[in-house]
């Protein structure tokens, strides 16, 4: 149904666009790497519009991005989702890079997500997971929802994508960070985290009081000891996440 599918145009294939072809095909080759796994927007098929135009693929589901808050209820049930869908990516050994309240939403009360042009394959060696593109100068992803070590120059992992997934869903009930202002001011990302972590660290107020209890249980998890502003955050587990999640859902 056309409702339900949307069209994801590349860009035009030309031989002076060398670079960009190669990342379209790297689109290409991820989305059908994760073809299957669950709560992860699927690529369907591909169409040309006309010859020698622009070529594009075929996503479903057509997803829901939250303009407004939703629920506590939908709230948990999307993270708990993504969650589960960022440990899918990780089992096949892929890190996406990029979770924000634009990446994720839903489809018929269940949390998707989607857009994996910062997506990338990890090796089986621990020391080779590292980015190339992790240090701020050549920076991946959204920095408003970035992990703090990302935002550092530290490798994306999962524990990361999964503190951007916090972010995300925090923004998407509240409408804002409480550094949003400095990040959109600042441009350099050593700073950022340093604002993050003296923010993150200290006693937090939420404007949603249906949301609050998730929230902190949530904020807890990354941030549990918040005597010292400079506390490194904790890694957290998929399971410890769903674990919070599932406390809300129903």
């Amino acid at each position: 149904r056309l409702a339900e599918l949307e069209v994801m145009k590349l860009q035009h294939y030309r031989a002076t666009q060398t670079a960009q072809h190669e990342a379209d095909i790297g689109k290409v080759e991820l989305l059908q790497k994760v073809i299957g796994l669950p709560n992860i927007v699927q690529m369907k098929g591909r169409v040309q519009f006309l010859p020698d135009q622009l070529p594009a693929v075929i996503l479903q589901p057509l997803c829901m991005v939250f303009g407004s808050p939703p629920s506590l209820a939908e709230l948990s049930q999307l993270g708990y989702d993504v969650a589960g869908a960022i440990q899918e990516l990780y089992k096949a050994k892929i890190y996406h890079r990029d979770i924000s309240r634009n990446n994720i939403g839903v489809f018929k009360g269940r949390g998707y997500l989607f857009e994996f042009s910062a997506a990338k394959y990890f090796n089986d060696e621990p020391d080779q997971r590292q980015s190339d593109t992790a240090h701020p100068s050549k920076f991946t992803g959204t920095p408003l929802y970035a992990g703090v070590c990302v935002l550092e120059g530290k490798p994306h992992s999962k524990s990361s994508d999964l503190e951007a997934l916090y972010y995300s869903l925090r923004h998407i009930c509240e409408d804002s960070l409480p550094d949003e202002v400095t990040f959109r001011r600042n441009p350099h990302n050593h700073e950022r985290a340093m604002v993050r972590r003296g923010w993150m660290t200290m006693e937090q107020t939420y404007r949603s009081k249906e949301h609050e209890p998730f929230l902190m249980q949530l904020h807890e998890l990354f941030w549990p000891d918040r005597r010292y502003w400079h506390s490194i955050n904790q890694e957290v587990s998929v399971e410890a996440f769903q674990a919070v999640c599932k406390k809300f859902m129903h």
